[in-house]
C-alpha cells in the first residue's frame, strides 16, 4: 500500500530491514538510501520492486525466485550495485541454475562485518535536513542509561510520527558508546551544532527539573477490536483490524519475525512484502486464497514456515495447487516444524475473550498518493534526486498548521488530572526518563536491568564520570509536584487496593502487560464512588477492550509497580507476622507521611529500620534510601494513570483493604 514517508512524482521503493542485518552487513546503508531508523529497523531506498529478493536472501538465507523469473539481469545489476560479496554470488549461481534448488547461505563463504555503531547513521540523516525540519531537538534515554534517543518537534518528527507511531532516533545501544559519541561530535562542524546543544543540556540534567511535571499528562488509551494497525513488511505497508492480528496468538508471540515498533499503533514483521497479502487474507477469512497465476511457492512454503501458525501450515498443505504441485521441487511443510512457539507474552489475549474497546480509532492523516511508474535500474533517470533531497522538499513546503499533529483536548478532571476529550490519541508526553537518575543505586537484583554511569558535562564533551547522590531534595520537589498533579488530599487512611483490569502496557512498544495492580493509596471516597457505581454501567465499558496504554515507558511501569508493592508489603508483614497494633501502627503511619510529603525519604528508611521488625545496618539503609528515592516518584505517576483508570471504570473488580479498621479491632 502506497509509499511511508515520501510524496514524490514517482513511485519510490523502499524497504523495511532488520536493524541486526544493516549492522551484519553495513553496505546495505549508504549516506543517500537512508529514510529512517528506529531501535529495530531501518528504511531505505532501493532502485526497484527486485531487492526484496536480496533482502529476503540476507534475511532467511535462501534466494527464493518465482518460476520463470524473468529480472534476473535487473537482480543481478541490483547486486553488483550493492556491493555485497555473498549477494553477488548468489545471484551468479542463480544465474548458472536457473530453475534449480535455491541457493543456500551456507553454500557461500562471507565473512561477517564488524558492527558499526548507530550514531553516525542518525546524525548523518539528521544533518541532511534543514532545522526548521527539525525543530527543537532533545536527547532521552532510558533509565539505565545504555540506550540513547535523539527527536525533536519539527515538521519531520511530526510526519513520522503520524506514521510511525515513534519518531525517536536510537544513538546509542550501550553506555561505552557515550564517550565515543561526544568525541564524534566534537570532530563535526557547524552542521551539527543543534545535535551538540542537545547532548550539551542531555548531559546537565542530572536531577529532575520544575517542567517535569509540565512536560508530562496522565492519561489512558484504549484500544478496539476494531483499532485500525499499520503493518511494516519488506518493501509493502497494510492496514488491518487489531482483532485480525489477534486471531492466531502465535503471530505476536514470534518475536523473530514479528516486533511492535508502537505498541497497538505500527506493527514490523521481518518478511516478504508482497506475500504478507496472502497471510493476512488468511488471519481475516481463516482460508488461504492465492491467484490461479500464482509462481511464487518456494517464497510462499519458506514465509509460512518461518511465522509459524500451525494453522496456516495446515491451510497450505490443504491447498488444491499445491497438492497438486507436490513434487521434490516443493517439500509439504510439516506442522510440527510450525509449532507454536512458547515465548511468553504477559497478557496477550485474543479479541475474543471481550476485551475490546468501545472507541474505534481513526488514522491520524492520510498515505501519500502513489504517482508514476516503477523504476529500472537498465533505465538511468535523469536528475534523479535522492530520498533525503526529496523529503526536504515535501517538508519545506509544508504550512506547520496544516501539518501539526493531530492531538486530542485536554479537559480537566477532578484532583487535576488531565485526560482526552476524545480517545482518538493519547498524549503520551513523557518526561526526561532519567527522572532519578539511578544516583550509584545497586539494582543487579532486578533482571535486565542496572544502573549506569551518569555522564557529566565538562570542557570537552568526552568526559564521562559518575555523578552520584543528585536525588535528595530534587526527590521531594518532584513528588510536591506530582501530589500537586494528582491532587491527592493528605487523607488519613492507608488504603491498600487489588485492581483486576484489561492489560495495561506501556507506550514505548514494549510487550509487557499486566492485567491486575496492587496499589497503596489514600483516596478512601474515590473507591466508595467507584463501588457503588451500576455494574452494568462498568460490564459494558470493559466489554470491547482490548487493552490500555499509559503514557510510561516499560521501565516506569516496572519500578512504580515494585515500589507500590514495597510500600504495601512494609505494612502487611507487619500484619502476618504478628506484630504488635503499636509497632503495625507505627508502620503505617510512616508509609502515609511518607506517601503524603510530610517527611522525606531519609527520614522514613531512618525510622523504619529502627523499627524492631525491620532493624538493619547502615549499608542496607543506605541502599534502600536511593530505592525508595528512584522509585517513589514512579509509583505516583502509576498511581496518577490508575487513578483515571479506577474513574473511568476501566476495571474488573476492585476490592480495597482499610488499615484503620484493622487498627481498630480489639
Amino acid at each position: 500500500m502506497d509509499t511511508p514517508l515520501l510524496d514524490t512524482e514517482e513511485e519510490v521503493h523502499y524497504c523495511f530491514l532488520p536493524l541486526d542485518l544493516v549492522e551484519k552487513y553495513p553496505l546495505l546503508v549508504n549516506d543517500d538510501n537512508l529514510l529512517w531508523l528506529s531501535d529495530n529497523a531501518v528504511l531505505i531506498e532501493c532502485e526497484g520492486g527486485e531487492f526484496r529478493f536480496i533482502a529476503n536472501f540476507l534475511r532467511s538465507e535462501k534466494i527464493l525466485l518465482p518460476e520463470n523469473f524473468s529480472s534476473l539481469d535487473v537482480l543481478e545489476a541490483e547486486a553488483e550495485a550493492l556491493g555485497i560479496p555473498e549477494v553477488i554470488e548468489a545471484v551468479k549461481i542463480c544465474r548458472r541454475n536457473p530453475g534449480g534448488v535455491p541457493v543456500a547461505f551456507s553454500q557461500l563463504c562471507g565473512q561477517e562485518a564488524a558492527r558499526l555503531p548507530l550514531y553516525p547513521m542518525t546524525l548523518g540523516l539528521l544533518v541532511k535536513y534543514p532545522d526548521s525540519a527539525l525543530g527543537q531537538l532533545h536527547m532521552e534515554s532510558t533509565l539505565d542509561g545504555n540506550k540513547l534517543y535523539i527527536s525533536g518537534n519539527g515538521v519531520l518528527f511530526q510526519h513520522v510520527r503520524n506514521w510511525l507511531g515513534t519518531c525517536k532516533l536510537p544513538l546509542t545501544q550501550n553506555i561505552s558508546e557515550l564517550p565515543k559519541l561526544c568525541a564524534y561530535l566534537d570532530q563535526m562542524d557547524i552542521t551539527y551544532e543543534p545535535m551538540k546543544d542537545a547532548l550539551k543540556m542531555y548531559l546537565k540534567q542530572k536531577a529532575p527539573t520544575d517542567t517535569m511535571a509540565k512536560d508530562w499528562a496522565a492519561a489512558i488509551s484504549a484500544f478496539s477490536r476494531h483499532h485500525i494497525v499499520k503493518v511494516y513488511v519488506g518493501n509493502h505497508w497494510y492496514a488491518t483490524y487489531l482483532q485480525t492480528l489477534l486471531k492466531f496468538p502465535e503471530l505476536l508471540l514470534n518475536c523473530k519475525k514479528v516486533c511492535w515498533i508502537a505498541y497497538g499503533q505500527s506493527l514490523l514483521i521481518h518478511g516478504d512484502g508482497p506475500t504478507f497479502r496472502h497471510v493476512l487474507n488468511f488471519l481475516r477469512l481463516g482460508k488461504l486464497f492465492l491467484p490461479s497465476e500464482f509462481k511464487e511457492w518456494s517464497l510462499l512454503c519458506q514465509e509460512v514456515m518461518e511465522y509459524q501458525i500451525p494453522a496456516l501450515v495446515e491451510a497450505l498443505n490443504q491447498y488444491d495447487m499445491y497438492s497438486s504441485r507436490g513434487n521434490e521441487k516443493y517439500t509439504r511443510i510439516s506442522p510440527a516444524k510450525a509449532a507454536k512457539r512458547r515465548t511468553s507474552w504477559e497478557g496477550h489475549r485474543q479479541a475474543t475473550d471481550g476485551w475490546a474497546s468501545a472507541f474505534c480509532y481513526g488514522l491520524s492523516g492520510s498515505p501519500p498518493r502513489k504517482r508514476g511508474a516503477k523504476g529500472n535500474l537498465t533505465k538511468p533517470l535523469e536528475k534523479q534526486d535522492t530520498p533525503i533531497q526529496k523529503l526536504i522538499s515535501l517538508v519545506q513546503g509544508w504550512d506547520m498548521v496544516n501539518c501539526r499533529r493531530c492531538e486530542a483536548q485536554q479537559v480537566p478532571l477532578p484532583g487535576g488530572i488531565t485526560a482526552e476529550e476524545t480517545p482518538e490519541r493519547s498524549p503520551c508526553r513523557l518526561p526526561p526518563t532519567r527522572c532519578l537518575e539511578l544516583c550509584g543505586l545497586s539494582l543487579a537484583a532486578e533482571p535486565g536491568l542496572r544502573p549506569a554511569e551518569k555522564p557529566h558535562p565538562s570542557a570537552s564533551a568526552c568526559a564521562v564520570v559518575q555523578c552520584l547522590d543528585q536525588v535528595g531534595s530534587s526527590a521531594r520537589t518532584w513528588l510536591e509536584q506530582a501530589s500537586a498533579m494528582l491532587g491527592e488530599p493528605h487523607s488519613s487512611t492507608s488504603l491498600i487496593l487489588k485492581v483486576e483490569h484489561p492489560p495495561v502496557v506501556a507506550c514505548d512498544g514494549s510487550c509487557t502487560a499486566h492485567q491486575g495492580s496492587i496499589l497503596y493509596s489514600t483516596r478512601l471516597e474515590d473507591v466508595n464512588l467507584r463501588l457503588t457505581l451500576d455494574g452494568t454501567l462498568q460490564f459494558h465499558a470493559l466489554l470491547d477492550i482490548v487493552f490500555l496504554s499509559f503514557p510510561l515507558s516499560q521501565e516506569e511501569i516496572f519500578y512504580a509497580r515494585k515500589c507500590h508493592c514495597f510500600l504495601t508489603d512494609v505494612i502487611l508483614d507487619s500484619i502476618r507476622q504478628k506484630d504488635p497494633k503499636e509497632t503495625t501502627a507505627k508502620v503505617e503511619l510512616l508509609v502515609r507521611k511518607l506517601w503524603s510529603l510530610q517527611i522525606t525519604a531519609k527520614e522514613f528508611v531512618a525510622d523504619l529500620l529502627q523499627t524492631a521488625p525491620f532493624k538493619a545496618d547502615t549499608p542496607a539503609c543506605d541502599k534502600l534510601l536511593r530505592w525508595v528515592e528512584f522509585t517513589l516518584p514512579f509509583a505516583w505517576k502509576y498511581s496518577c494513570c490508575m487513578d483515571l483508570l479506577i474513574k473511568r471504570g476501566y476495571f474488573k473488580s476492585l476490592s480495597h483493604f482499610v488499615i484503620g479498621k484493622y487498627l481498630q479491632k480489639s
